[in-house]
């Protein structure tokens, strides 16, 4: 498996669609969002590649939360395609984001799941081997 920071566009907008896909976001809403982001120095995209095919997708940023002094870093998509779920991109995506967070200054880093794909206790299980502790949840309604 192969991990490229600041990947093509073109990927990207396959996999953020397979994404979305699974989600309950409203695409174009999430898409403008992301293209914010994908241009802010704060925020970094991963995504895994087995050979040329795009097998997952990460991005995250960092910020200042209003409850910590510290700089805050924080997930926006962890998203592993189904055919290579399972195996180990998430972990390294997670990796490569705390470092990549650490080199930014970074304090705390907060993962959250935000597809119903997969079991809650499974993500909250890998999140909780890689030294996260469990703190709650989220919920999300469209109103």
């Amino acid at each position: 498996m192969r991990y490229e920071l600041k990947p093509n566009l073109k990927d990207t907008v396959w996999l953020l669609d397979r994404f979305i896909q699974e989600s309950i976001y409203d695409t174009t809403t999430f898409v403008q969002g992301v293209t914010k982001v994908l241009t802010n120095p704060d925020f970094v995209c991963i995504i895994a590649y087995d050979g040329d095919t795009p097998a997952g997708l990460f991005i995250g940023g960092i910020y200042q939360h209003p409850l910590f002094e510290d700089l805050l870093a924080s997930d926006l998509v962890n998203y592993v395609t189904p055919e290579f779920r399972g195996g180990l991109v998430s972990r390294r995506f997670i990796r490569m984001f705390e470092d990549w967070a650490k080199s930014k200054s970074a304090k705390y880093a907060q993962l959250g799941q935000s597809t119903a794909t997969g079991s809650i206790d499974r993500v909250a299980g890998l999140f909780n081997k890689l030294g996260f502790q469990t703190t709650g949840f989220n919920t999300l309604k469209r109103i």
